[in-house]
């Protein structure tokens, strides 16, 4: 879909739900380990701002609302390898100049091939939903509503409400990709069914807000529990999980809430949503991530202090307006001007070879 026909408040979700992984990176990769914390406010903050999850479920229903509706590609997919990979070998170049222990053979190898060198677990998880997106939504359009709920509720059981209250091994056999494709069907049960129970958007706000408060009071209740009870010290972030019924219901009523809206255009909001991906991978490279908050952003030294906080959203501001500019060049001057052709004749590849396997198969 082009960037003209988006819906800006799709899109505003779309930064958003970056926002909320910056803001939890600098909770989980920071310096300051909330177990070292005294119980008090800055406790408080970094156990309940693991809002990263929440950001993948929103992205991940956004793919589902808008794929459903779509034929496959495997443009969509070369070009997010492309994309990973401009930034897996480029920064790993970057480091590698100014630090040679960085280098050896396996880092090069896995940089080259950043999807199955499991450079990014969401990269990796995502490209896999993308080449099973076909089928699932074979299987979607060919059901009926009725099945589709029932389908829900399954899925729902297995992956979400199951492990949000109890340690099973189902999510260890599974991994996220299982819940990330339940976050797919979500998306896609909003885009074919329209009239759902989200589709007013005050309740879809007010199950948004609720959601938030309950999990912002979990991470508070947790900790005030773990002060007593060794059995909860440390599990303050419990309901943030991937697999978490609250996660799930705030995604799903923060998408209900910008569908439902009237429709809006705006070019800057579109152009912040088409940065999002870039964002998350030059931010959260294995290289960068060590160098941004364990030295430029280190929050270590305000453990104690009252200004954790301020520390905290600049911080976050900083990061995300710096790997938005990155990201605006890569896309809109290198990705334009540069490697344009190159581009288009490694997708003008691989799509000659995807529709000479589909024939082949075809045939037999």
């Amino acid at each position: 879909m082009d960037m003209k026909e988006r819906n800006s408040n799709i899109e505003a979700l779309r930064v958003l739900a970056m926002v909320f992984i910056v803001i939890s990176h600098y909770s989980v990769h920071g310096s300051i380990k909330s177990m070292d914390l005294e119980f008090g406010f800055n406790k408080f903050l970094i156990d309940s701002t693991n809002y990263g999850l929440i950001g993948v479920a929103i992205f991940v229903m956004i793919t589902g609302y808008y794929l459903i509706e779509s034929e496959f590609k495997v443009k969509r997919v070369v070009n997010i390898v492309l994309q990973t990979l401009f930034y897996t070998m480029g920064l790993f170049v970057i480091f590698c100049i100014f630090d040679n222990d960085n280098f050896s053979v396996i880092n090069l190898f896995k940089n080259m091939f950043p999807v199955i060198g499991q450079r990014y677990w969401f990269v990796t998880n995502y490209v896999i939903l993308c080449f099973l997106s076909p089928f699932i939504n074979k299987m979607l359009n060919i059901i009926n509503k009725q099945q589709f709920i029932l389908l829900l509720i399954v899925i729902t059981f297995y992956f979400i409400i199951a492990p949000s209250f109890f340690d099973l091994e189902s999510i260890e056999i599974t991994g996220k990709l299982g819940a990330i494709v339940v976050f797919y069907i979500f998306g896609a049960y909003l885009r074919k069914y329209p009239d759902n129970i989200f589709a007013n958007k005050s309740w879809a706000l007010i199950i948004s807000v609720a959601t938030f408060i309950l999990l912002e009071l979990s991470a508070i209740a947790i900790d005030v529990v773990g002060e007593r009870f060794s059995a909860f010290y440390g599990k303050a972030s419990k309901f943030y999980t991937i697999n978490s019924i609250l996660v799930l219901l705030l995604a799903l009523g923060l998408l209900s809430f910008g569908i439902n809206k009237t429709p809006k255009y705006s070019r800057l909001v579109n152009t912040l949503g088409g940065c999002t991906f870039g964002v998350y991978l030059i931010h959260d490279n294995n290289y960068m991530r060590e160098y941004l908050w364990g030295n430029i952003f280190d929050n270590s030294k305000y453990a104690e202090s009252n200004y954790l906080i301020v520390h905290f959203i600049l911080s976050v501001i900083i990061v995300y307006v710096a790997c938005t500019v990155i990201e605006y060049i890569r896309k809109y001057v290198l990705e334009k001007y540069v490697f344009k052709n190159v581009i288009n004749r490694i997708n003008s590849c691989t799509d000659s070879m995807y529709g000479k396997l589909v024939s082949l198969i075809e045939k037999r």
